[in-house]
């Protein structure tokens, strides 16, 4: 049962994007899709807020799946309220028990980096809003998920260890093709619909 409250804004869109990619797709299909049905959205705000709400949700879905990979995994994933989203739009644990924040970037052009000042807001709300002190006091555990390329050198040079960055690269290569995740997805999605 997935926790992200947006699933259930626009419950059409998602079950009809999982339907499609229940038995194999890719992650540049699903981004493909994303913007499709985004189109139907005449005011570009809420064309926009869409995108990000679906990264947001399948963000949720891919940590849950992958929650064991010891380079990505998180448990205790936990959406942050869409009210005291200040920057971070989940926390959970690390695969080395430290509490961590997350942040969601999605980009209409993947190709549009990730900048530093995207994931200050982030680090800076896990630490003085969130009261997360393991996001100042150790490596790894600040996250960005997104579909961009990459980031910024400035973001590199400052945030150097501090975050694990799961760009398009990385999603793919756990997603592309696989069936068994985007089965479990459709799962996910329906379970939580259906409830």
């Amino acid at each position: 049962m997935l926790k992200c409250t947006m699933i259930h804004s626009y419950p059409r869109e998602y079950f009809e994007l999982y339907s499609l990619a229940k038995d194999g797709f890719t992650f540049r299909q699903w981004n493909n899709e994303v913007s499709r049905i985004a189109r139907r959205f005449t005011d570009i705000d809420e064309c926009n807020k869409f995108k990000g709400d679906m990264l947001e949700v399948f963000a949720e879905i891919f940590f849950g799946i992958y929650k064991a990979d010891e380079a990505i995994g998180i448990t205790k994933y936990n959406p942050v309220d869409i009210n005291d989203d200040y920057g971070v739009d989940a926390t959970g644990v690390n695969v080395n028990g430290h509490n961590v924040a997350i942040q969601v970037k999605y980009r209409s052009n993947p190709a549009e980096l990730i900048s530093y000042a995207d994931i200050a807001r982030t680090y800076t709300s896990a630490i003085m809003q969130l009261n997360l002190s393991d996001v100042y006091e150790h490596n790894h555990t600040v996250y960005l998920f997104t579909n961009s390329g990459g980031v910024t050198g400035a973001f590199t040079k400052v945030m150097q260890n501090k975050v694990v960055v799961i760009t398009k690269n990385e999603i793919k290569t756990k997603v592309d093709n696989n069936a068994t995740f985007w089965n479990l997805a459709y799962n996910m999605i329906y379970k939580t619909l259906d409830e």
